[in-house]
């Protein structure tokens, strides 16, 4: 996902699993009234803005936050963040 918003619920609750995201401006932004987002397995990589306002509550479990700017709000549970992406390398995974 290369774009300047990333998630956009307008207004609905959601649960999202095994997403990654990459170069997203605002991975997570609501233009109407309070929503909650529960999200599983996120990998940012290289971001602005990962939660975009106040109107989203937003839970992430096992996400790896990597380059990301300015947070926002969110609870985490196993979550880490780093700044910097060299401390991690990207590698495809094949199975046999």
């Amino acid at each position: 996902m290369h774009c300047q918003r990333g998630i956009v619920p307008n207004n609905k609750g959601f649960l999202l699993r095994n997403v990654l995201m990459k170069n997203v401006l605002t991975n997570f932004y609501n233009t109407g009234n309070a929503t909650t987002g529960r999200v599983e397995n996120l990998t940012i990589d290289q971001a602005n803005l990962m939660q975009g306002n106040t109107n989203i509550t937003l839970y992430l479990t096992n996400s790896l936050l990597v380059g990301v700017s300015a947070y926002g709000t969110y609870s985490g549970r196993i979550t880490r963040s780093e700044q910097s992406q060299t401390l991690w390398r990207w590698e495809a995974v094949r199975t046999i």
